[in-house]
């Protein structure tokens, strides 16, 4: 795509636009380099298959046997997404965090952050009630265990070793490889739609397009949101479709590309809403602000990260840079630390 301003062109590439790009080039802010810019070509059979983390490894060992070239996107890290006491109904924290930890097994069984990277030792009971924990969700590592019990060949995408099963949790514009496969397998990418995200759903459908691209003859995908706009969108080939829906969706709910965003992220070890509260209404009034649209000030979606209480307040269409600046500096001076996100790449 090109952007033309004081004779200088800008080029984006992405194999699959975002949805402010879509947008840009129907307002015709940017210009496409080439009219079917959204036009892949569907060589690839598709199969989809509902996700149950049993029946789907069981699946997968039986798809296999053929001996295809094959990528298999996990799309999650670790062992397990966390452990999970069945009888508190509580997941095990990050001591110094609001995170569940991941599970690792792959070199040496432990329990990692995500945020702050501390590592703890793993258990298999609850510390509050001795109940055994279960692990929850399926990463990369508990894939490919199960996969080494049946096949030998596997190695990781990023390996330069000549295998037929290759091993990966994402496929991005940034790192995506130049190497395609006779199949691709994508399994369970819903939770893009289970985090508080206004850009979920357009995640879910960009990370199925890329595994897709990659493949030559096959392409499987492990879901259960087959019914979701996106899915429909890619199935029956109106890949506009899901841009067009999606674009309404955030027109009605007043997200972006129809406002512009900026994520105030207040932290100190100890916050008081109420007290925030306050200080973003003098903020207002001392600065003249007229007309202030936002959202908040609420609790951080990770309420504590490395040690230190979060809260998060939203403005909309904001443009007074200078009224900014002297927020950080009165927060600054009162010891709370104020992290202004512009355009923010994800609101949770």
């Amino acid at each position: 795509m090109r952007y033309t301003k004081k004779k200088t062109e800008f080029i984006y590439s992405s194999l699959v636009p975002s949805i402010e790009s879509f947008y840009s080039i129907k307002k015709n802010i940017i210009k496409p380099l080439k009219e079917r810019f959204l036009k892949i070509k569907y060589k690839a059979n598709i199969k989809i298959y509902p996700f149950d983390k049993e029946f789907s490894l069981k699946r997968l060992t039986e798809i296999l046997q053929d001996k295809k070239k094959t990528l298999i996107i996990a799309n999650k890290k670790a062992y397990a997404s966390f452990l999970y006491c069945p009888r508190c109904e509580d997941e095990i924290l990050c001591q110094n965090c609001d995170v569940p930890l991941k599970v690792y097994k792959k070199e040496k069984e432990y329990l990692e952050c995500s945020i702050c990277k501390t590592k703890y030792e793993t258990i298999t009971r609850c510390p509050e009630c001795e109940t055994p924990l279960e692990t929850v969700g399926i990463g990369i590592e508990k894939v490919e265990e199960y996969l080494k019990k049946y096949f030998t060949g596997i190695s990781y995408l990023h390996e330069e070793k000549d295998t037929n099963i290759k091993l990966t949790t994402t496929i991005l514009d940034k790192d995506l490889t130049t190497e395609n496969f006779e199949r691709v397998i994508n399994i369970y990418p819903d939770f893009f739609l289970f985090v508080q995200d206004y850009k979920g759903r357009e995640k879910f459908f960009r990370n199925i397009l890329y595994s897709y691209i990659k493949a030559e003859k096959e392409f499987i995908l492990f879901t259960n949101q087959q019914n979701d706009i996106s899915i429909k969108a890619f199935l029956n080939k109106k890949l506009e479709k899901f841009y067009e829906d999606e674009l309404n969706i955030r027109k009605n709910f007043g997200y972006p590309p129809f406002k512009r965003y900026i994520l105030l992220t207040f932290e100190k070890k100890i916050l008081d809403i109420d007290f925030l509260n306050e200080l973003f209404k003098i903020w207002i009034k001392e600065n003249n602000l007229k007309n202030v649209k936002y959202k908040g000030i609420f609790k951080g979606y990770h309420y504590k990260v490395k040690g230190k209480e979060r809260a998060q307040l939203l403005l909309i269409d904001f443009k007074n840079k200078q009224a900014l600046k002297i927020l950080h500096e009165k927060c600054r001076k009162l010891g709370i630390k104020l992290i202004i996100d512009v355009d923010p790449v994800q609101i949770i």
